[in-house]
């Protein structure tokens, strides 16, 4: 059974149709494959963004309280044990910032 179209303007617009589902589905391959990178992009900048800020707001903070023992002069006492308490802010920060990403990546094109 030949798929050939009787007359030439068939067979173009046959054509034109097999080229333009093409490109639909090179254009969906291209959105999955930007939504995967944000999404893994946005997952690494959040974790990085968390390890660096952390410990410097637990110092801000250390700083702000009135009567306690932290002063800039002495800085290992300052920063000692700032990275306690991060795994919680990293468990909500990184599933956040990895769909953010994802989601603004994927509807960039829109």
């Amino acid at each position: 059974v030949s798929l050939m179209a009787a007359n030439p303007k068939e067979a173009e617009a046959t054509a034109e149709i097999r080229a333009s589902s093409s490109l639909v589905a090179a254009k969906r391959a291209e959105t999955t494959q930007e939504t995967i990178s944000g999404f893994v992009s946005g997952a690494a900048i959040t974790t990085t963004k968390t390890i660096v800020k952390y410990p410097l707001d637990t110092a801000t903070v250390r700083l702000q309280v009135p009567n306690t023992l932290y002063s800039i002069s002495n800085l290992p006492q300052l920063f000692e044990g700032s990275y306690r308490g991060m795994s919680l802010p990293l468990l909500s920060n990184i599933p956040g910032g990895a769909i953010f990403f994802a989601i603004k990546d994927a509807t960039k094109s829109v």
